[in-house]
């Protein structure tokens, strides 16, 4: 994870005017973290509300639109 956020980073600094890198790097990273910090709070209640096999459950279907953007994106590929 950490590796894909230090490259992601450095990659959207490269695709910014010299004027606007540092804004845009602060926006990335405030949402990155913000997501990260809304999730590990999430977690807590998720947990709290339901149990394990609930919570798997609500996975499947992000497991299945993962899924089918992978294949979609194989297929394309090939053409």
């Amino acid at each position: 994870w950490n590796f894909l956020f230090i490259t992601g980073t450095s990659l959207l600094v490269l695709t910014y005017k010299e004027d606007e890198k540092y804004k845009a790097q602060g926006i990335n990273d405030f949402i990155v973290y913000s997501v990260h910090a809304i999730g590990s709070l999430s977690a807590g209640i998720f947990i709290t509300l339901t149990n394990w096999k609930i919570m798997n459950i609500m996975c499947v279907p992000f497991m299945i639109i993962i899924i089918l953007a992978t294949i979609r994106a194989d297929v394309l590929s090939k053409k």
